[in-house]
């Protein structure tokens, strides 16, 4: 599973703000959904963050993953097993929104997994 993009573009992260302080703050927000798997980027690698999986650890995982698709899509937010970066589709590109996501759309994307995969409000 990847998360996600917003389909909300209101607020924009800085252009300079470097996308491992975006992966960074995912790890720390995750940090308290136990059944999210986060990323783990060996000390001696490095990642360009164009995609941020996540695994779910449950006793399900397809029908936790269909399950938590289904309520982000539901949410505006933009998911799949695998996908091209929306800010990269030419239409986006066209309509004029700016690639990344704010620290308030981070939050809920979080907060909306959170929720799909323990049944209740995260609170982030």
């Amino acid at each position: 599973m990847v998360a996600a993009t917003s389909a909300r573009a209101e607020e924009t992260a800085p252009a300079s703000r470097p996308i491992g302080v975006l992966a960074a703050r995912y790890d720390r927000l995750f940090a308290f959904v136990e059944v999210v798997r986060t990323p783990v980027v060996p000390s001696e690698r490095t990642s360009g963050w164009h995609l941020y999986p996540v695994r779910l650890q449950t006793d399900d995982p397809a029908t936790s993953r269909q399950s938590a698709f289904t309520h982000l899509r539901a949410n505006g937010i933009g998911v799949n097993v695998h996908y091209q970066p929306v800010y990269l589709h030419s239409s986006y590109r066209t309509l004029g929104y700016p690639p990344g996501l704010t620290h308030h759309e981070q939050g809920h994307v979080v907060g909306l997994l959170a929720e799909a995969v323990t049944g209740e409000p995260s609170g982030v």
